[in-house]
């Protein structure tokens, strides 16, 4: 009876450990990152989970800071990789990947994990729970391209 109650505990422990590693992983990027400053737009980024109703999402959201005394206009394509695979470099003169945004002197715009009703501030990563047919693929790196700021 003992080495059994023993290998429960020990599996009970591994479980406990694998699921508290995984939490901590993504917990763990919830902070901005700075990526870059574009002529005083300072562009910043985190993933955040989205696990509202039946969502059960990681997205990469932006934020975009504009740290002059100016009005600004900010452009850009994104271009996301999943692994060594280029999720939309097919497509990057669509009108979709264009994107735009003007900014007030010290203004901050940023989205949302669960509001992702505007392309310009966010990038899906992954789903956090895989069921059967849904893809397992997970936002690798990403970078901004074709910047231009007014």
């Amino acid at each position: 009876m003992r080495p059994i109650s023993v290998i429960i505990s020990i599996f009970i422990v591994l479980i406990s450990l694998n699921s508290a590693a995984s939490v901590e992983e993504i917990d763990s990027v919830y902070e901005w990152t700075d990526y870059q400053t574009y002529d005083g737009i300072r562009v910043e980024y985190r993933l955040e989970k989205c696990e509202s109703g039946s969502k059960n999402e990681v997205w990469l959201v932006f934020r975009f800071t504009n740290t002059t005394s100016e009005l600004k206009e900010i452009k850009w394509v994104p271009v996301w990789h999943s692994g060594e695979d280029c999720i939309n470099c097919d497509r990057l003169d669509d009108y979709e990947f264009n994107h735009s945004l003007s900014l007030e002197p010290g203004q901050s715009l940023s989205g949302e994990a669960c509001v992702n009703q505007d392309q310009r501030f966010y990038i899906f990563s992954h789903f956090i729970v895989i069921h059967p047919g849904m893809p397992e693929d997970k936002l690798t790196s990403f970078e901004l391209t074709r910047v231009k700021v007014k």
